[in-house]
């Protein structure tokens, strides 16, 4: 159950990353060196607030998410 329309976007595009990470380690099995980051296609809205670094007191909830999204994004990861 989602406590906000954040939470209800930041979780899928979480889940999206997982995926990402598990499909680069599939592809090192057979040898596939994959270096650029993957597309990640998602509302850009969410990338303010992810990128955004004041703290609100409604989002706490979602604060993991949105670390490890921001993470990812900022490593190359991925991109929007």
């Amino acid at each position: 159950m989602v406590r906000s329309s954040a939470e209800a976007e930041f979780r899928p595009i979480a889940l999206g990353i997982y995926e990402i990470l598990w499909l680069k380690i599939i592809l090192e099995d057979p040898k596939i060196d994959w270096k650029k980051p993957m597309r990640l296609y998602c509302d850009n809205k969410l990338f303010i607030i992810v990128h955004n670094p004041m703290k609100h007191d409604r989002t706490t909830h979602i604060e993991v998410d949105r670390y490890f999204i921001k993470e990812k994004s900022d490593n190359g990861t991925i991109y929007t």
